[in-house]
């Protein structure tokens, strides 16, 4: 699905051993066009207002969410 960027925070110091290797990382709030609000990794850079894509990478065996930009939307 496509939503659009409302907050994002870097993630320096990682809240545990698992994910320390990602570190530093984005995770970003956004409103998916379906309505509801979602927070997951993404891509490192994201702003405020923009629109994105929703992916899945795999990081420990498990399949974590990502948002990255959607080069299909225009600015």
């Amino acid at each position: 699905g496509t939503a659009t960027v409302r907050a994002t925070t870097v993630v320096a110091r990682a809240p545990s051993e698992d994910f320390r290797a990602l570190a530093p990382y984005t995770l970003a709030i956004v409103q998916l066009d379906e309505g509801p609000r979602l927070m997951g990794h993404a891509a490192a850079g994201v702003q405020i207002g923009e629109r994105v894509r929703a992916e899945f990478f795999e990081h420990l065996g498990r399949p974590l969410l990502r948002f990255v930009p959607d080069e299909a939307t225009p600015p």
